[in-house]
């Protein structure tokens, strides 16, 4: 890792630094929203025009999201960022001197182009450079950004609109680009592994035409109708794309995206929950401003404040979720996450014309704990399933769901509410049918037509505000029920969770036919006992270390499962039937190398994991030593010394356990013939790891050598000269 601006940042500097580059991803395209009815009315733009400086944004960013982010795998991501940040001040700084519609649908453009470069460089910096014991909380930190970047573009614009011109919205995003340019300048560290990322040029041809084109159907549909030339055409020639997408990435050696990670289900429901979250995020915020606007009578200011109660649930549930997850598994955290997101739709449907604010608000705070518990997990579960090398490309894919279902959450539940508002237009009487011909296609004529009509004006205006409603209802039923039913397939999908104090076990899919492995895992760790009865005759420490080296024992069993997985899926590829064609089989071939790098990174985190269990074992170590030393000398040998030496046993038989199981993947790496090149660099792990096993057996046998109580000055390991060694790399 080359570190540029401030020499090896804290990891709290760098965190804040990508989540403020994130927040300026999604600000870019809120912010706008609140500017395009004065800056429609300043560049004479039509309706048409409004919707492409709109959608040409979101096209472009969800179209290079993936090719984006390879990139940042292979030429460093922070480089990518900074040069996507480079290109928004640009498209920014330059939309203040246009005057007329094209070039500034050109600039939008262009601007999305900059953030797609921008928005995976961030998840992938914080999965790739932080510590363990970090990341989760990073992840859900970066989560509940993303969430309220979008509000905090609202409040900013209202702010600047209703005090300035439609160009302080863009000299304001400049700004803040070139603030967040230098934050990441200086605190970003850079990150890349140019020898396992794969750029794949026809898969990125052919993701940004799939991604684009689906995009630009969705968002185009209720707005030209879905059997316009332009949004059938964008569906068909995306859906063909996407196919072709498929196709390749199955029989491409080293492919943009590995499409069998979807047979995992990890990545399946996580990956399923992100969509449906995001569809009914953005759907939501759409029903929203005209609720705000044309029944509560909030101004551009007034409306961003208005979803503000947001971050009371957001935050709060977003710190908890990675914790709980830990604790209860992705599977129950994230369908719990997901029910309480319908129940805040549910709740929303019983707003009326003469609903109060707080109503609202209390909608706000439930819609932010359902969308803060269930999106860092499946955050999470996507960027976990990709190596370190790529995970530029795991964060693409989680941000490309999110782009896509924002789009398919505004048309779909967009044309619900229009549905639902046309239908109560319908029932006004007593105004002129042009009068309901214009409020029918939009609410915001209510205000226009209203000061011409005398007398019928208050008629007018409280038809609209039912409208709005019946709309409003009719739209958050369907999302209600989106969301419930992303639930029961997350429900169904989601893997179980490891243990009580882990997250969920790995649970591949192995390949069918003639050739499928048999899956040999781990035996799972064996009942703990109750400590609490004797804590009170454990010296201080004991408890908190034994549970340390407890978790780290789980932590290695689901490793070591992985392993297992990924070994046994490497033989079977590695077998080419006799008859099989000569194409196939070098297909196979290529697959089974590609299957070997693999599986040098999680060898690699199971010899940091290993490292972590000897710190604790020498930890224990001393604190046993002394302990005992101690009780002799006062004479004491009852249940203190018990309790000691079964930990003692405890641990040395996790030792022993974790040490078996390595034996048993070095045999399978014996059998696969590990001095091959493409299986160096994960046996020179697996040996790292085994040689770490062996000395916490090595200090552990101590503990368990002899059933008589040591005798008084029983020498300990030296922890100091134990730890100064050097480990193999």
């Amino acid at each position: 890792m080359v570190r540029t601006g401030i020499r090896d940042p804290p990891p709290a500097l760098i965190l804040a630094a990508t989540i403020a580059a994130a927040i300026l991803v999604v600000a870019n395209v809120s912010s706008l929203n609140v500017a395009l009815p004065e800056l429609s009315r300043e560049l004479g733009a039509s309706q048409s025009d409004v919707q492409w400086m709109v959608d040409s944004y979101a096209v472009f960013l969800a179209a290079l999201l993936l090719p984006a982010g390879a990139l940042g795998d292979r030429f460093g991501r922070r480089r990518m960022l900074l040069f996507g940040i480079v290109v928004i001040i640009g498209a920014n700084a330059a939309t203040l001197a246009m005057d007329s519609s094209l070039p500034v649908i050109i600039a939008r453009a262009v601007s999305g182009i900059g953030a797609a470069f921008v928005f995976p460089a961030t998840l992938s910096t914080i999965t790739a450079t932080l510590p363990d014991e970090q990341r989760g909380r990073g992840v859900a930190m970066w989560t509940a950004a993303v969430s309220m970047g979008g509000i905090l573009g609202v409040l900013l614009s209202g702010v600047l609109i209703e005090s300035y011109w439609w160009g302080s919205v863009f000299l304001a995003m400049t700004i803040a680009a070139a603030v967040v340019l230098v934050v990441c300048w200086l605190f970003v560290p850079d990150s890349s592994d140019p020898s396992e990322a794969n750029l794949d040029p026809v898969g990125s041809v052919l993701s940004f035409v799939a991604a684009g084109a689906l995009v630009l159907g969705v968002i185009e549909g209720p707005v030209k109708g879905w059997t316009s030339p332009l949004s059938l055409g964008g569906l068909i020639v995306g859906t063909a794309a996407l196919a072709a997408f498929i196709w390749w990435e199955l029989r491409n050696p080293r492919p943009l995206l590995d499409v069998r990670l979807f047979a995992e289900r990890g990545v399946r429901s996580g990956s399923l929950s992100i969509f449906v979250q995001f569809t009914a995020a953005f759907g939501f915020f759409f029903l929203t401003v005209p609720y705000l606007a044309f029944v509560l009578g909030f101004g551009p200011l007034q409306t961003g404040l208005g979803l503000l109660p947001v971050a009371l649930g957001l935050f709060p549930a977003s710190a908890a979720a990675i914790p709980l997850t830990r604790r209860f598994g992705r599977r129950v955290i994230g369908v719990i996450g997901l029910a309480i997101l319908s129940s805040g739709f549910v709740l929303g449907t019983f707003i009326t014309v003469q609903s109060d604010f707080l109503l609202f608000a209390a909608v706000m705070v439930v819609f932010g704990l359902g969308l803060g518990l269930s999106s860092p997990p499946a955050t999470e579960a996507i960027v976990e399933a990709l190596p370190p090398a790529k995970q530029g490309v795991a964060s693409a894919l989680n941000d490309v769901l999110r782009e896509f279902g924002a789009a398919i959450g505004i048309a779909a539940i967009g044309s619900a509410f229009n549905s639902g508002y046309r239908l109560a237009v319908d029932d006004i009487t007593g105004l002129p049918p042009e009068v309901l011909d214009a409020v029918r296609e939009t609410p915001a004529a209510a205000a226009v037509i209203a000061p011409d009509l005398g007398d019928t004006a208050p008629t007018l205006l409280a038809g609209v505000s039912d409208a709005v409603v019946a709309g409003w209802g009719q739209a958050l039923w369907l999302t209600a029920g989106i969301v419930a039913v992303g639930a029961i397939g997350y429900a169904i999908w989601a893997p179980r969770g490891a243990s009580a104090g882990q997250t969920a076990a790995v649970d591949s899919i192995a390949p069918t036919g003639d050739h499928a492995p048999t899956m040999t895992r781990p035996a799972a760790p064996p009942q703990r006992r109750d400590l609490s009865v004797v804590e009170a005759d454990r010296p201080l420490g004991a408890i908190e270390l034994a549970a340390a080296a407890e978790a780290e024992v789980d932590q290695l069993t689901i490793l070591l499962a992985r392993l297992a997985t990924t070994i046994d899926l490497l033989d079977a590829r590695s077998t080419v039937p006799p008859d099989m064609d000569r194409w196939a089989a070098a297909q196979q071939v290529a697959v089974a190398e590609r299957a070997a790098i693999a599986v040098a990174a999680p060898l690699r985190d199971l010899g940091n994991q290993c490292e972590r269990l000897l710190a604790h074992a020498l930890g224990c170590d001393s604190l046993i030593a002394g302990a005992t030393s101690e009780l002799t000398r006062l004479g004491r040998h009852d249940v203190t010394l018990d309790v000691l030496r079964a930990d003692a046993a405890e641990a040395h038989e996790a030792g022993e356990r974790v040490h078996g199981s390595l034996a048993g993947l070095a045999r399978r790496f014996d059998e696969l013939g590990s001095t091959r090149s493409t299986l160096r660099p994960a046996a020179d792990h697996l040996r790292r790891a085994f040689e770490i096993v062996g000395r916490v057996r090595g200090v552990t046998s101590t503990w368990v050598s002899s059933p008589e109580d040591p005798p008084v000055g029983t020498p300990s390991i030296d922890l100091t000269r134990v730890q100064s060694e050097q480990l193999p790399s």
